[in-house]
């Protein structure tokens, strides 16, 4: 079956895309868009919605959390 896949977020700043045609094993990806300043934003949520061609759907709730690898010690 053709699956149809769509990303969908409440924030205009979301900084991903879904790349859909990675290889033929129909795997999917984030992909950014922009930088991440994890000061500015910590964490961004969207939601992955799945159709076929029967009009059937599922979607998937997705959380991401930023974490800040290069933060210096406090001193």
């Amino acid at each position: 079956k053709q699956l149809k896949y769509q990303l969908k977020t409440i924030d205009e700043t979301f900084p991903f895309r879904l790349e859909t045609n990675i290889d033929i094993s129909n795997r999917l990806a984030l992909v950014l868009t922009q930088p991440l300043d994890r000061e500015f934003i910590d964490t961004y949520n969207c939601t992955l919605h799945v159709t076929d061609t029967a009009d059937h759907d599922e979607h998937l709730y997705i959380t991401i959390i930023i974490d800040d690898v290069n933060d210096q010690s406090p001193m």
